[in-house]
């Protein structure tokens, strides 16, 4: 279970160094830091497999929402399917 929290985490953390991670940083800068803190903590972390499954759904929905963006380019989406 821990394994998909640290996927789903990691994973929208990976957009903070595609071409747009600036444009990121300075919108969601404060929210990149806090994901950084859950990810070395997330073994600490008592969740619930509906919390589990629910954060994977509103992660892909993330990615396809940006994927399907023509507004921005996020190189590191390209084939990305969450595990």
């Amino acid at each position: 279970m821990y394994l998909r929290l640290q996927n789903c985490l990691q994973t929208i953390l990976d957009l903070e160094t595609d071409a747009n991670g600036a444009y990121l940083q300075k919108y969601f800068g404060e929210e990149f830091g806090l994901l950084k803190d859950y990810l070395k903590q997330v073994e600490t972390l008592e969740m619930e497999e509906e919390d589990i499954s629910r954060l994977e759904q509103a992660t892909a929905t993330l990615l396809l929402e940006l994927q399907n963006s023509t507004a921005f380019s996020f190189p590191s989406l390209a084939g990305k399917v969450l595990q």
